[in-house]
């Protein structure tokens, strides 16, 4: 029988709902799809009150009674989230439950929040796919940090970074890594060197050398960037990862904008960049 806790600063009608509920659990009288329903609408009330605590006590009653409902993990998730900084643990449970409805409802702006929100928290997106995995299998945010998975150690270094991310993708669970934890998802600061432009003058397409001559890290950008550079000088860019190519040689594809490249010889405008709006999406 799942232990509910006792929500505080309720009002009289909050209350007697969750009141009600308890009785009624402790008694057996009414179905548990019912008390988990009056639980949920008692939760989302008090959400609606902006009452924090009070939703994230009835929310996790609900999610106990019915840990497969997608709609109250995201109510719990931003209740927890928004009251993080009482706890900042209610980060990562709220995470969690972020994650969860993802999973449940399969809403890909969801899905991004998280591999967004786990690489602000571990820097690296290694250890995403793990992170997926246990989400699916495990129905309630665990109570302590180290009962979730470990991420990766952070990498000393972009080159590292880039290396260790390769690595991965040219892994066995190669495919499954860039779907669950980099397609999108924004990667760390990588260096390289020029190894072609397209056009040549005022490209949108760049290959650097990060760890091979060969080109192993493409950029698409959202606006041209102003001018050249000479091919085999030094640049800095981070991006969203839009693909990769395991063969005939690694190269991994961001999407950029041109704020999000350093080290260009030619001034880059600040109306150059995409500010605001989603980011072009596919391939």
């Amino acid at each position: 029988m799942p232990r509910f806790t006792s929500p505080r600063n309720l009002s009289t009608l909050l209350s007697a709902l969750f009141c009600a509920s308890a009785i009624a659990l402790e008694a057996q009288q009414i179905p548990l799809a019912v008390l988990q329903q009056l639980n949920t609408r008692a939760g989302e009330m008090a959400y609606q009150r902006k009452d924090w605590a009070t939703a994230q006590d009835l929310l996790s009653n609900a999610i106990l009674l019915n840990p497969n409902d997608g709609r109250v993990a995201y109510y719990l998730g931003t209740a927890l989230i928004i009251d993080k900084d009482h706890d900042p643990q209610k980060l990562r449970a709220g995470s969690f439950y972020y994650a969860r409805a993802a999973v449940l409802m399969r809403e890909p702006s969801l899905v991004n929040w998280v591999k967004r929100q786990y690489v602000s928290m571990f820097r690296t997106p290694l250890g995403l796919n793990t992170y997926w995995d246990f989400v699916r299998a495990t129905p309630i945010a665990p109570e302590k940090a180290d009962d979730y998975p470990m991420a990766p150690p952070e990498p000393f270094d972009a080159l590292m970074a880039f290396q260790m991310i390769r690595d991965e993708l040219l892994g066995p669970q190669g495919q499954a890594f860039f779907q669950d934890g980099l397609s999108m998802n924004q990667t760390p600061r990588f260096k390289g060197k020029i190894v072609s432009l397209m056009p040549r003058e005022n490209p949108i397409e760049i290959v650097l050398n990060v760890d091979s001559p060969k080109g192993d890290l493409k950029i698409f950008l959202t606006k041209a960037l102003p001018g050249t550079a000479p091919i085999g000088s030094s640049i800095e860019v981070e991006g969203l990862a839009r693909n990769y190519q395991p063969a005939p040689f690694f190269q991994l594809m961001l999407l950029s904008e041109p704020k999000e490249v350093r080290g260009w010889p030619v001034p880059i405008p600040v109306e150059a960049s995409v500010v605001g709006g989603p980011r072009p999406q596919g391939q």
